[in-house]
Parts: C-alpha cells; sequence; structure tokens
C-alpha cells in the first residue's frame, strides 16, 4: 500500500475514532453513575418518568391526580416522554438506566451530526474539529446520563440544521420539509424552539439566490412542515385548555424564573428569597382563581407581563445579564451531583451573582463548598473539573469571536448567519434562567463551529453572498 493511500485511510478512520472516544468518555460516566441510579434523575425527571410509564401502561399521556381522577398532560409536550415510554417498551423495563444508555447512543449520533455540518460548511478539518470538540464537551457528556431532556433535543435540532444546510445548498425543497419536520418534533421535545421555525425559514429565503424562485419554495416548505407538525398538538391543547400553544409551563416559567429574578435585583435579595415570597403571595392571589391549566396560565402570563412592563428598564438590564452568563456559566454543579459529590444540583452561585453582588455570591460560593466538604474530603476534583470547564468554555467562547470574524472576512454570510442566529436565538430566549447551565448544551453545536472556523483552516470556494 503507497504512503499517499494509507495517509488518506488514516485521514478517513479519525471521524470514526473520534466517535469511539465520544462514547467511551460517556459510557464511562455512567458507568461511575450506575451504582446509584437515582443519580440519573433530576427535579424534572420524576415528572418525565411518570408519563412515560403512563404511556406504556395506560396508552394516554397524563397522570392520576391524587383523588384518581386522569389529568391529561398540559404542562410538558409529549415527544421526550413518548421517547422515554419506546426505550421501556423495547427494553422490557420502565428503567431509567436503560433509557440513560440508550441517551448516550444518542449523544454519540449528534456528534456524528455534528462533524457532518462542520464538514458540509467548512471542509473536513472544521468537521473533525467540531466533533472531536463535542466529544469532550461537559455538558454533552453529563447530560447524556440524565433523563432530560437536552440529549434527544439537542440530536433533533443538529439534525434539522443539517437537513436545512443541505436544501441551502442542494436547493432541494424536499430537503427543507424534512428540516422543517424535525424542528417542529424539536418543539415537541421542548417548547423553546417554538418561535424558531419562523427564523429558519426566514434565513432559508435570505440566503438563497435573489433571483431563484427556489428559495420561497425551500422557505415556504420549512414552514409549512414545522406548521403540520406542530398544529394537531396546539389544537389539542387548545380544546383542552382554551388556549392554542404548545405547553402551559412558559407562562410558568415567566413567573417563577423571569419575575423572580427581577424582583430579586429590585429587592436586592437572594433569588429563594424573592422566590418564597412570591410564591406566599401568588398563594392568596390565586384561592379566587379557578384551577384548571389555562386560568392558571392566563393568571402567570397576566401577573409576569404586568410587572415587566413596569419596570422595562430594570427588566432589560436583568435580561441582558442572564444572556451574557448564558456564555460562562459551567455545568460542574450537576456534575458534581450527578457524581455522588454533593446532593443538589444547584450552587445558588450564579442566582445570587444575577441578582444581587460578588459578596453574596462569594458568601453562597463558601456554603456550596462546606457542603461539598461534607460529602467529599478531597475537593481538588471538584475544583479541577471547575477549572477545565471554565478554560474551556473561554477557548470556546473566544475561538467562536475569531470564527465570527473569520466568516465575516471571507462573506460566508451562510456560516455567520446561521450560527449567530441560533446562538443569539437561545441566548435571548433564556435570558433570566441562564444560571442553568444546561439552557446552552443546544447552543454548542453552533459555537463549536465557528470555534472551528476561528482555529481551523476552511475551504473557502463557497459562498454565499447576500
Amino acid at each position: 500500500m503507497s504512503a499517499q493511500r494509507q495517509k488518506r485511510r488514516n485521514v478517513s478512520l479519525l471521524p470514526l475514532g473520534i466517535l469511539l472516544v465520544a462514547f467511551a468518555i460517556r459510557i464511562a460516566v455512567f458507568d461511575a453513575i450506575a451504582h446509584y441510579p437515582e443519580r440519573f434523575l433530576q427535579p424534572d425527571s420524576h415528572g418525565y418518568h411518570r408519563l412515560a410509564v403512563n404511556l406504556v401502561e395506560q396508552h394516554r399521556f397524563g397522570t392520576l391526580s391524587e383523588t384518581g381522577d386522569w389529568q391529561p398532560e398540559v404542562n410538558r409536550t409529549p415527544l421526550y416522554p413518548a421517547f422515554l415510554a419506546l426505550d421501556y417498551v423495547l427494553l422490557g423495563a420502565k428503567s431509567p438506566t436503560g433509557a440513560v444508555l440508550v441517551q448516550i447512543l444518542v449523544s454519540t449520533l449528534t456528534v456524528a451530526l455534528a462533524y457532518r455540518l462542520g464538514k458540509l460548511w467548512g471542509g473536513r478539518r472544521v468537521g473533525v474539529l467540531v466533533a472531536l470538540v463535542l466529544s469532550v464537551e461537559v455538558g454533552s457528556v453529563i447530560y447524556a446520563s440524565q433523563l432530560m431532556t437536552e440529549t434527544l433535543f439537542n440530536c433533533v435540532l443538529t439534525a434539522s440544521t443539517l437537513l436545512w444546510s443541505l436544501a441551502l445548498r442542494r436547493r432541494r425543497w424536499t430537503y427543507a420539509c424534512v428540516a422543517g419536520g424535525l424542528l417542529g418534533l424539536g418543539a415537541l421535545v421542548r417548547p423553546v424552539l417554538f418561535y424558531f421555525g419562523p427564523v429558519a425559514a426566514f434565513l432559508a429565503w435570505l440566503l438563497g439566490p435573489r433571483r431563484d424562485r427556489r428559495r420561497w419554495q425551500i422557505a415556504l416548505a420549512l414552514l409549512a412542515a414545522f406548521a403540520l407538525v406542530i398544529a394537531p398538538w396546539m389544537a389539542r391543547n387548545h380544546t383542552l385548555t382554551g388556549r392554542a400553544e404548545l405547553s402551559t409551563i412558559q407562562a410558568r416559567n415567566l413567573v417563577h424564573y423571569n419575575l423572580v429574578q427581577l424582583r430579586a435585583s429590585l429587592q436586592g435579595v437572594s433569588f429563594s428569597t424573592a422566590s418564597a415570597d412570591l410564591s406566599q403571595e401568588m398563594q392568596q392571589e390565586m384561592a379566587d382563581i379557578p384551577q384548571n391549566p389555562g386560568s392558571l396560565a392566563g393568571y402567570y402570563q397576566h401577573k409576569a407581563f404586568s410587572e415587566i412592563r413596569a419596570h422595562p428598564v430594570e427588566y432589560l438590564a436583568v435580561h441582558l445579564k442572564g444572556s451574557l452568563l448564558f456564555f460562562v456559566i459551567p455545568t460542574v454543579s450537576t456534575v458534581a451531583r450527578a457524581l455522588g459529590w454533593v446532593r443538589t444540583t444547584r450552587t445558588g452561585l450564579l442566582a445570587n451573582l444575577m441578582s444581587r453582588g460578588l459578596g453574596d455570591t462569594w458568601r453562597a460560593f463558601q456554603d456550596f463548598h462546606q457542603q461539598l466538604s461534607r460529602f467529599k474530603s478531597d475537593d481538588w476534583l471538584f475544583f479541577g473539573t471547575t477549572g477545565y470547564e471554565l478554560l474551556f468554555l473561554a477557548l470556546v467562547n473566544l475561538s467562536a469571536l475569531w470564527g465570527a470574524i473569520k466568516c465575516l472576512r471571507a462573506r460566508r454570510w451562510d456560516v455567520l448567519l446561521l450560527s449567530v442566529t441560533a446562538i443569539a436565538y437561545f441566548a435571548l430566549v433564556t435570558g433570566p434562567v441562564s444560571y442553568d447551565a444546561r439552557y446552552r448544551i443546544p447552543v454548542t453545536p453552533f459555537l463549536v463551529l465557528l470555534m472551528a472556523w476561528g482555529v481551523a483552516r476552511p475551504h473557502l470556494s463557497r459562498r454565499n453572498v447576500l
């Protein structure tokens, strides 16, 4: 075999090697947690598991009330519980452990999709770097072993982005249909994607050749497929609640996160203190409100928006601060809880930093460190992991910024607008909720794509000039 052929063979095996590394890292984390199955679960995990079990046993999407009455679920979207239910049926056991193993395969598939996406937009070097970084990214690794929506959502979003990109490159509206359908499925995993469908359709139109009518076909096909997928669920919720929306949880989150963060900032108190005060206040106000999901969602929405409108400048500051912290928050508290170092998934550090100041944040850190010391005498691993992730985030963000500059200089509007729009969308939608690092996981492939453009030497032959 010639040296050149051997070199090509080694290069072709490199992506496979990266996928094996990604899988091995995730399996190693799984093995560290598997002896304590409760560490696969977070507070929201219990609700997803219960809905999945009810799907298997009752063949209905909902829960039984304390009185034994069946209550259709409108707070959660259906796809992740359905994914868990399918796992339980195929594996023959209603165990989170088996579902997590399936999620590890899904997470590894996401790395493969990201490699293909990077290769499409910047060549092989970019694709390899994207896959390599995602294979060792702490958030993607740890949430593959958590019974939460992040892993499935990230896979669906990455697959949709790849099909969207192929639709633009090959001018095929059929690819756009599949991309739009996948976006709709993503919205049924997490409703945060509800507004991204129209945004993606607009980008498809904007980046298409100006005098080519196929850009209209691609944009409309994507939007139509997205709408067709989510419409039945919205119609079902409208029948149950009188509100045509994917989930009532959005209205609830406005109060329990956005409004609480605003109050904490205005009053100079901790997030937990503001949350407790608001809960007590709402308990009195809700006594006269019909206790059905539609009425409660309307109450939450009205209460949140009325106070936000009363303090627009202060809320804007809180929201933008959260959107900036979105890029630097480590997932180390989730890692610490999953590996048994602490018993909580939240340190309170970022919540204090959002609403109070450095002094209170430092005191929150000292409290967390005392808790850590009670459960683990040698805390070097915790601080080592924290330092690694903070350094990792700094390198990714700075390299992504440089990559955006290179895209601008190379007039690669396609890569630039795709990545920056997705990153900005999730950062702005997350806003005050950004102290939970899991909300950054969906944008990691886009950040890493820009990073690869900044670090690698991408192919610049294909341009999409507006």
